[in-house]
C-alpha cells in the first residue's frame, strides 16, 4: 500500500517544514525581497539639479568661491594630474572642490581628488608612479584577440588594481561627501547608440543597494576601457567604453548644465567661480618621422585626432562657461620630452612626468582662457622614427 511508514514520515516532514512559512500571515522571512535598483546614467535636467545643490549654500563650505575640477583622459600620463594635485596640496591652497569631473584616467584621479586627504594623495602617487603595464593589462595573442575577443588586451589586472585602491571604505567616504552636496561625475560611451553617458558617482556611492561597491568600481573600469585595446564593460546588458571617445574633458553638455546651475543658485554677488582644467598630456602633437606601415600610421592618426579633439573641448568650455567663470588650465609642457614608443604606464617616464608636475605645482602657473592653445603650435622637439612593429 502506498500510504505506508516511510511515505507517511516523508509527507509529515515536508508539511512540518512548509508550516514555517504557512498560514494566513504574510511572513517577512518568506517574502521575496526585490533588489534595490542601482543608479542609472544622469540626464541633463537631473544633472542641473545636482549641480544646483553642489553650487548652492552648504554648511561644509569654508569659502564663498565656487570651484570645479575637470580632469582629462590620458592613461598613465595621469601622473601629471596626480602630481599637480599633490603639489597643490603641499602648497597649502588646494580647494575643496564643489564639483569634480573625470574622463578616462581622470575618473580614477577624480575619486581621490574629491576626498582630498593626505592618504588619498599618497594613493595617487603610488598609482601613477608605481603602476606598470603588467598591472593594467595582459596582451592577448593577436589572432586570438581578433577572432574571439572584444579587446586586444585583457584588463583583469586593472580590475584588481582598482579593487585594491578603491575599497569599500573609500567609496563610503565618497558617499559622505555626496551627502554634503558635493558632486563627482564620470563618463562612459554607450557602444550601441554612441552617446556620452554621465554617471553621478556620489549617487552610486550613496545608494542603499548592496551592489553599490561593485557598480562604482565597474564604472571606473568602463570609463577607462579604451576601445579596441581594452574590452568594453557590460552594465545591465549595455556595453560601455571610455568616455574619451566622445569628450576627453567634459565640455559641451556638462558645461551648459554648469552654467545654467550656477546662474540659478547665486542670490548675491560672490567671488568669481573657478574651473580648474587639468589635461593629462601635452596639447602639441610631437614631431615624428612616421614609418610607412599600417600600425604606425594608425597610431599617429589617433594621436593627432585626440590632441585636436581635446583642443576643441577646451574651446567649447571657453565658449559655454561665460566670463563670470575664471578658467585655469594645466597641461604637460610642450617642451617636455615624451617618448612615443613607450607605454604611458612606463614607470620611468611616469616618474619623470610626476616630478615635472610637482615642480610645476610649486608656483601653479595656470594658463587662463585668453591663452588656451588653438592647435597651431608646433612641437620644438626633433623627429623620432616610430617603428612599424
Amino acid at each position: 500500500m502506498w500510504w505506508t511508514g516511510p511515505r507517511i514520515i516523508m509527507v509529515l516532514l515536508i508539511t512540518w517544514i512548509s508550516a514555517g512559512c504557512g498560514g494566513s500571515r504574510a511572513c517577512p522571512a518568506c517574502q521575496v525581497i526585490a533588489p534595490v535598483a542601482l543608479p542609472s546614467p544622469v540626464n541633463f535636467a537631473e544633472l542641473g539639479k545636482r549641480l544646483t545643490v553642489a553650487f548652492g549654500p552648504r554648511t561644509d563650505r569654508t569659502t564663498e568661491q565656487r570651484t570645479m575640477l575637470m580632469l582629462s583622459g590620458g592613461g598613465g600620463f595621469g601622473a601629471w594630474g596626480a602630481a599637480v594635485l599633490n603639489g597643490w596640496a603641499l602648497a597649502g591652497n588646494r580647494p575643496s572642490f564643489d564639483v569634480v569631473t573625470g574622463v578616462s584616467t581622470g575618473a580614477i584621479l577624480g575619486t581621490f581628488a574629491l576626498l582630498g586627504g593626505p592618504a588619498d594623495d599618497e594613493i595617487l602617487r603610488v598609482l601613477y608612479t608605481k603602476t606598470t603595464p603588467a598591472d593594467v593589462y595582459r596582451t592577448r595573442p593577436l589572432l586570438w584577440a581578433l577572432l574571439f575577443s572584444s579587446g586586444l588586451r585583457n584588463t583583469a589586472p586593472f580590475r584588481e588594481l582598482i579593487g585594491r585602491h578603491v575599497t569599500d571604505a573609500v567609496i563610503d567616504r565618497v558617499a559622505a561627501e555626496g551627502r554634503k552636496g558635493r558632486l563627482f561625475v564620470v563618463a562612459t560611451v554607450d557602444a550601441d547608440v554612441g552617446i556620452l553617458q554621465l554617471w553621478d558617482m556620489t549617487e552610486v556611492a550613496m545608494s542603499p543597494s548592496p551592489g553599490r561597491y561593485d557598480r562604482y568600481r565597474t564604472l571606473l573600469l568602463a570609463a577607462t576601457a579604451y576601445p579596441v585595446l581594452f574590452p568594453p564593460v557590460q552594465i545591465e546588458g549595455v556595453l560601455h567604453f571610455d568616455g574619451g571617445t566622445r569628450e576627453q574633458i567634459f565640455a559641451h553638455v556638462v558645461g551648459l548644465a554648469v552654467q545654467q546651475a550656477y546662474v540659478n543658485v547665486i542670490p548675491k554677488p560672490l567671488p568669481p567661480p573657478v574651473a580648474y582644467l587639468i589635461v593629462n598630456g601635452s596639447l602639441v602633437v610631437s614631431r615624428q618621422c612616421v614609418s610607412e606601415r599600417i600600425p604606425a600610421l594608425g597610431l599617429r592618426a589617433i594621436e593627432i585626432a585626440l590632441t585636436q579633439g581635446l583642443i576643441g573641448n577646451l574651446y567649447k568650455i571657453g565658449t559655454v562657461l561665460d566670463s563670470t567663470w575664471q578658467l585655469r588650465l594645466s597641461m604637460i609642457p610642450s617642451d617636455f620630452p615624451i617618448d612615443p614608443g613607450k607605454d604611458s604606464f612606463d614607470t620611468g617616464q611616469a616618474n619623470r612626468i610626476y616630478q615635472k608636475g610637482l615642480e610645476w605645482a610649486k608656483t601653479l602657473p595656470w594658463v587662463d582662457r585668453k591663452n588656451f592653445p588653438e592647435g597651431t603650435e608646433k612641437s620644438p622637439l626633433g623627429c623620432e622614427v616610430r617603428s612599424s612593429d
